[in-house]
């Protein structure tokens, strides 16, 4: 037997040492080589948020057991954009975009919107401006053949001849609505006319919150363009979030975005046909019923139930008879001042109260 020297022990001592710093820098290697690649996925993910036009969404298989079922969450995430705006009133620009690009892509690049005032800022002028779409603006008092921006009263017994004269595809791809008062009849009336555009903007009234499901009384037909029933600035205004959600999803539309002033709907035909998961319309419009404009104490409201929601898609029901098959309901409301925003800032909160007994009487 070989009894080894101090020399030999120290010998092999070096070798184990250099074997193992070569092994730990190989491991380090490995571990940087792919924080590398994982990085650069991320910023690739980034810069192409808003990526190719016609760009198909990955679709990711999970076992069911028997099979795999195609499930793509894109749409589950359209919150992530929030706050980029470029034209729009708010941050409508960076959602409307990323819902296009788990939608498919840019399709055949056709919107249609009113309510628009100058056209300067819209919903769709990042579209037009940034990726070539083309369509049709309307407004009541403004406009401009360059647009193109038309000079249209819109009310719910001439929307849907509106949009035939401005040649609007029944597909086309995305609508915008804003009416001030009729936005719940209007909405009906063109989705009941067969109009389906992949992405639908609906503007709401956020003064409700999530609690309420109601929407202004139909202005008198005939009497449309009478100034005394245009909005007056306070909160009496357009349709709560709940009442158009559930409006809208009788057509066939779910909810995917919501600011404090619109809500982006998609349809769920073509986002089950591209394998996406919707989020729960029960996450919209979100808890805090922001006060906005105005107040409106103790003013009559349409109150939106099942009953209503099942005549909604009746095409022998003319939008009269539609209004008049919801019961009247009396709101006050109560103001709360400075109630802390979970950004920091100080903001007044509306909480409403059904008064229609104390008039019942």
């Amino acid at each position: 037997m070989v009894i080894p020297t101090n020399h030999t022990k120290r010998r092999s001592f070096s070798l184990n040492r250099i074997l193992t710093s070569i092994l730990f820098a190989g491991l380090v290697v490995i571990f940087l080589q792919r924080l590398k690649h994982k990085e650069s996925q991320s910023l690739q993910t980034s810069f192409t948020l808003f990526a190719k036009e016609d760009q198909e969404n990955e679709v990711i298989p999970i076992s069911s057991g028997k099979k795999d079922i195609p499930i793509n969450d894109c749409l589950q995430h359209i919150n992530q954009v929030r706050g980029i705006r470029l034209y729009s009133q708010n941050d409508e620009d960076g959602a409307i975009l990323q819902t296009l690009h788990c939608m498919g892509g840019h399709g055949t690049k056709e919107y249609f919107e009113f309510g628009s005032e100058d056209g300067s800022e819209v919903n769709t002028r990042v579209l037009r401006d940034l990726y070539g779409w083309h369509g049709h603006l309307l407004d009541g008092s403004n406009e401009d053949n360059t647009i193109p921006l038309h000079k249209e009263f819109f009310t719910p017994s001439n929307i849907v001849s509106l949009m035939k004269k401005y040649n609007v595809s029944k597909e086309l791809d995305v609508l915008s609505i804003d009416c001030d008062m009729d936005d719940f009849y209007v909405t009906r009336e063109i989705l009941l006319s067969g109009f389906r555009p992949r992405v639908l903007i609906n503007e709401y009234n956020v003064n409700f919150g999530p609690e309420w499901e109601v929407t202004t009384l139909p202005k008198p037909v005939g009497e449309e363009s009478d100034p005394k029933h245009f909005w007056k600035g306070d909160c009496y205004f357009g349709v709560s979030a709940r009442a158009v959600i559930s409006l809208v999803r009788a057509f066939g539309y779910a909810p995917v975005f919501a600011n404090r002033v619109n809500v982006i709907f998609v349809r769920m035909d073509k986002a089950e046909e591209l394998g996406l998961s919707l989020p729960s319309p029960d996450i919209f419009p979100g808890p805090l019923p922001f006060a906005l404009h105005r107040d409106c104490h103790k003013r009559t409201w349409k109150k939106v139930d099942t009953n209503a929601i099942k005549k909604a898609t009746d095409e022998s029901v003319s939008h009269v008879d539609f209004a008049k098959s919801m019961g009247d309901i009396i709101l006050d409301h109560k103001k709360y001042r400075n109630v802390r925003h979970p950004s920091g800032t100080a903001e007044s909160w509306r909480i409403f109260k059904d008064v229609t007994k104390e008039y019942d009487k």
